[in-house]
């Protein structure tokens, strides 16, 4: 018997081709899963299914886009037979008051990290096995009320939301579905939305006022998530697993 947690899974990651997502997809590889990845960069989906390792799909397209999600998990199906996990963790992080915030903002963010994830869900689901796993990625900011992050926070509140009720409607096909929420996380994110000395100066101050007094990895993420898509959790369900270094409950 395979000592393996996922051993003969397939797994499917969107954002899998950088930071928590690519992590997760190494991890479950390594767990005995055949993985399947979509991010929007062609060119870092080749570079992730070089580490990730054999037997890997890679798909290049936009969550906002229900026709890309719906070319993805077609070759999924196309290659793998069917769905077992589904790790729901691209996303985008904006910044900026209510403001400050403009309208393309605004709907870019909601468009990739809310939308795409609904209609993820729903693209997957005619592809997904009984007694499935689906993982969302929030953030801890579903619940805080960090100023300039309104458009970001209400996104992925939406998020955690959507966790609960979809939980509700597919626990009796035997699909369970909960989210992990991480704090500051070192990841590339971070320095796609500021400039090198403001990334440098947030990190700073992050690193000040987690109770770790540190940002977290990405692997710590994914064990988080893999301990979710795996049997370790399996009367779990609709729950929320939050990765912070203690700044929300400390």
């Amino acid at each position: 018997m395979s000592s393996q947690k996922l051993a003969g899974k397939i797994a499917v990651i969107t954002g899998g081709n950088s930071g928590i997502g690519l992590a997760s997809a190494q991890l479950f590889h390594a767990e005995g899963a055949k993985v399947a990845i979509m991010g929007r960069d062609g060119k870092t989906i080749d570079s992730a299914l070089k580490t990730i390792g054999e037997d890997s799909l890679g798909f290049a397209g936009d969550v906002s886009s229900l026709k890309d999600l719906e070319a993805f998990m077609s070759e999924v199906k196309s290659k793998f037979g069917q769905i077992d996990i589904l790790f729901v963790n691209a996303g985008i992080l904006s910044r900026g008051t209510v403001a400050e915030c403009s309208e393309e903002d605004f709907d870019k963010t909601f468009a990739i990290n809310t939308k795409g994830a609904f209609f993820t869900v729903q693209k997957a689901l005619p592809h997904m096995a009984r007694g499935g796993a689906i993982v969302f990625c929030s953030s801890i900011v579903n619940q805080m009320s960090n100023p300039g992050t309104g458009a970001y926070s209400a996104s992925k509140a939406a998020v955690r939301s959507f966790t609960r009720v979809i939980a509700a409607e597919l626990v009796g096909q035997g699909i369970r579905v909960n989210a992990v929420s991480p704090g500051p996380i070192a990841t590339p994110i971070l320095g796609r939305s500021m400039d090198a000395e403001t990334l440098e100066g947030t990190k700073h101050y992050l690193n000040s006022v987690i109770p770790m007094k540190r940002m977290g990895k990405p692997v710590e993420l994914a064990k988080t998530v893999l301990f979710l898509a795996s049997d370790d959790s399996s009367f779990i369900t609709g729950t929320e697993i939050v990765v912070d270094g203690g700044m929300v409950e400390i």
